[in-house]
């Protein structure tokens, strides 16, 4: 987001939406219970108080880099949007998800999203262009904005935290290594080689090519 060669857009209440997911701080002075998700399953694990401080000052600069470098804009546009074709949408994706649905709508404007339903929706019902996040660091990384060992880190990622439809190569299994220390049990090493048989029978095992909108 950092680069002034693209300019990046927020709606109103998606930065309202980040400010108030990111910017909680209650139960960060003492450790806690936390659920989360493994191989389709809840799992249950310790937050101890020292990852809570970390992840609060992560969150806080992340939502600093946010304002700095994005343009935080009003849609006006929900507003006229027919209440039976909204309401269904705001129940689904959140206003600020319709919002950035309508965003992406305009003409110089692409959603970045990941969500593969709202995607589809934005594209068929919005007449939006869309992107996800791989696709944009393979993309800036063609034009040399993102390095190359970026761009795999990012991959590497990306495998950890489960994106089903990651490609990745060798470069992206050694970024894993690295951030594993070569530990095969630890993400994303164990997500890598979970996902190396889909990985091999694929007819095409590079970055997906760049759309012809870029």
């Amino acid at each position: 987001m950092t680069t002034t060669r693209f300019r990046f857009a927020v709606t109103e209440n998606t930065w309202r939406e980040l400010q108030e997911t990111l910017g909680d701080r209650r139960g960060s002075s003492s450790p806690s219970l936390a659920i989360g998700f493994r191989n389709g399953a809840q799992v249950a694990h310790e937050e101890t108080v020292e990852f809570k401080q970390e992840r609060d000052r992560q969150n806080q600069a992340f939502l600093a880099l946010v304002q700095k470098h994005t343009q935080i804009v009003p849609i006006m546009e929900l507003a006229f949007l027919d209440p039976a074709k909204r309401e269904p949408l705001e129940r689904l994706f959140g206003q600020y998800g319709v919002e950035s649905m309508l965003l992406a709508s305009k003409s110089d404007c692409v959603l970045w999203s990941d969500d593969l339903v709202q995607a589809h929706i934005a594209v068929t019902k919005f007449g939006a262009r869309r992107a996800w996040t791989q696709i944009v660091i393979a993309f800036l990384a063609a034009l040399g904005l993102v390095q190359p060992k970026e761009r795999d880190i990012a991959t590497a990622k990306l495998i950890g935290m489960e994106y089903q439809t990651t490609v990745f190569d060798c470069a992206a299994i050694v970024e894993a290594v690295h951030l594993t220390e070569a530990t095969p049990w630890r993400t994303p090493l164990r997500n890598s080689s979970e996902n190396l048989p889909l990985q091999m029978r694929m007819s095409k095992r590079s970055y997906p090519s760049l759309p012809r909108w870029w």
